[in-house]
């Protein structure tokens, strides 16, 4: 059974720039956290044509994301905010994405099934507990060590390294 609509057909149906790799995180709010926003923002800081396509349904928080954007020098225009949509919308617009960012030290879980089934690769960070070994466990089962990150500096040169080299992201 299919659950994916057909509703977006390009990057330009959901306001995303066609020529830039995108990152994303559909996470809650809640598990972003100022550690991961700041490795987030060290792989924007790498990687010029990129930007980071988030959930984010809360004022404050999206306020709170550009005050973080400004005190890295990153300018807002690289982050994007998607709109809650129904449940086959959102599947069907996930792989307009280049890689998912897992947050850290809590995992996608859900999240993280959907954007593989969506055909977008999800990059975690090891974790120490039962939510934060979510995504680790569901990339171990399907044979994708190679994105499962050991420390946040991995997790960065993993991220960068997807977006400098198309034949290794293939």
């Amino acid at each position: 059974m299919n659950n994916k609509s057909n509703k977006y057909n390009s990057r330009t149906d959901l306001g995303l720039p066609e020529d830039v790799f995108i990152y994303c995180c559909f996470n809650s709010n809640y598990k972003i956290t100022e550690t991961i926003f700041n490795s987030w923002a060290a792989i924007l800081r790498r990687t010029n044509d990129s930007a980071l396509w988030l959930f984010l349904d809360d004022a404050e928080a999206k306020k709170n994301i550009y005050t973080k954007l400004d005190l890295h020098g990153i300018s807002s225009s690289r982050v994007i905010f998607a709109d809650k949509l129904n449940y086959s919308d959102h599947l069907s617009r996930l792989r307009f994405a280049n890689l998912f960012l897992d947050t850290y030290p809590f995992n996608a879980g859900t999240t993280c099934t959907d954007s593989l089934w969506s055909g977008v690769p999800v990059l975690t960070l090891r974790g120490k507990s039962f939510c934060g070994k979510m995504s680790e466990s569901i990339l171990s089962f399907i044979s994708l060590p190679e994105l499962i990150a050991s420390s946040l500096g991995e997790y960065e040169d993993i991220a960068v390294k997807l977006y400098e080299d198309k034949i290794y992201y293939q």
